[in-house]
């Protein structure tokens, strides 16, 4: 094997191996990517036997041929290289050598046959989702994905097919059930699965530098066998569907309500920002008082004092609520609308927070006694 590559393309590439790599594992193959030039391409393989990800880039010179080499080492060096232009050539052993310019690199690597092959997902049915739409869902998704070990069934993001009308409809759904995020999307068209499956927490990070790097295009997405594909251009990320049933969401979205608060979403978000410094370091607890045009939100901590900050907003609610800070301000980093709207039934049940005259996304977050 021995090809030359641009720099720049080359460390592309191996920063998006990186994501999947295994940093420390029992089975040292797993910290490698696998090299493999066919033609005029080099491609590049990462996985951690749940995820993985095969990318393309051309190269000149080249001559065919395989080896596996730890993925962090490669970067590190490639990413020092000041040269426009790198030289890869595999040695006896499986040693790699870089050269670039008058340096030299010999890296140690292993035989490429030891490196696991990736799922079969041949028989996978795709269909093309705008980038920018597929990017959205999984902002707005991912960051209340549990982070419980032991709630297996919680620890990525739900994906389903539905129908609005004619064309069908993509559902994502997270919840650490402290807080649960909801987003659909009408489609020309959404990928066929067996009922609802979940997407691993791993593999909604892969799919979202995807979504960057194909910027206005589409992102191809499917589903075989267990598992679950997205690719665009010569980038295939591979994922193994998380096991088990996902919590029956819709029971958790409240039905009715009292009432309805309406309020600048930046001010409210510099708000909680602010108050927060004084609340409890470990959960973030902030009251929420609210009276007819007027919202107060305080917090009082024994050990640092008490804040105190009044809002003008657009309610007649008379209520007050605890909420975690933090919950609200993740969620309202991730709307774009001027205007929230938070929808309360009384102090002791959820709330639901969506974005002025949007109903493609809610928000559910539990109270909390403050």
């Amino acid at each position: 094997m021995e090809i030359k590559v641009e720099r720049e393309t080359f460390l592309k590439g191996l920063s998006r191996v990186l994501g999947v790599v295994e940093r420390k594992s029992t089975m040292p193959i797993l910290s490698n990517t696998l090299l493999a030039v066919t033609g005029t391409d080099v491609t590049m393989t990462g996985t951690d036997l749940d995820v993985g990800t095969v990318t393309s880039y051309p190269a000149e010179g080249a001559k065919a041929g395989r080896v596996a080499v730890d993925a962090r080492k490669l970067h590190d060096i490639v990413k020092e290289i000041t040269e426009p232009k790198i030289q890869l050539k595999r040695l006896d052993n499986n040693w790699l050598e870089v050269s670039a310019g008058k340096a030299r690199f010999k890296i140690t690597g292993l035989s490429p046959d030891e490196f696991p092959n990736l799922p079969d997902v041949a028989s996978a049915k795709y269909a093309a989702i705008p980038a920018k739409v597929l990017a959205e869902m999984l902002d707005k998704t991912a960051f209340s994905v549990s982070t419980d070990e032991t709630r297996y069934n919680m620890s990525g993001v739900f994906i389903e097919r539905a129908e609005d009308g004619k064309k069908p409809m993509l559902r994502m759904v997270s919840t650490d059930t402290h807080r649960l995020s909801k987003i659909e999307k009408t489609l020309d068209k959404a990928p066929e699965m067996q009922g609802g499956v979940i997407l691993p927490r791993k593999g909604v990070a892969e799919i979202r530098k995807l979504c960057d790097e194909v910027g206005d295009g589409n992102v191809e997405l499917g589903f075989a066998a267990g598992n679950a594909v997205a690719r665009s251009g010569k980038t295939v990320v591979v994922m193994r569907l998380v096991e088990g049933q996902f919590p029956p969401y819709a029971s958790v979205i409240p039905k009715g309500s009292t009432g309805v608060l309406g309020v600048d979403r930046l001010r409210l978000a510099a708000c909680l920002r602010r108050i927060s410094v004084l609340s409890s370091e470990r959960i973030k607890g902030v009251k929420l008082e609210m009276s007819k045009g007027s919202l107060v939100i305080s917090a009082s901590n024994p050990e640092f004092g008490e804040a105190r900050e009044e809002l003008e907003v657009d309610s007649a609610l008379q209520m007050e609520i605890g909420f975690n800070a933090k919950y609200l301000l993740d969620a309202l980093a991730v709307m774009t609308e001027d205007v929230v709207e938070l929808t309360l039934t009384d102090d002791s049940s959820p709330g639901v927070l969506r974005g002025k005259g949007n109903s493609d996304y809610l928000y559910v977050i539990m109270p909390m006694r403050i």
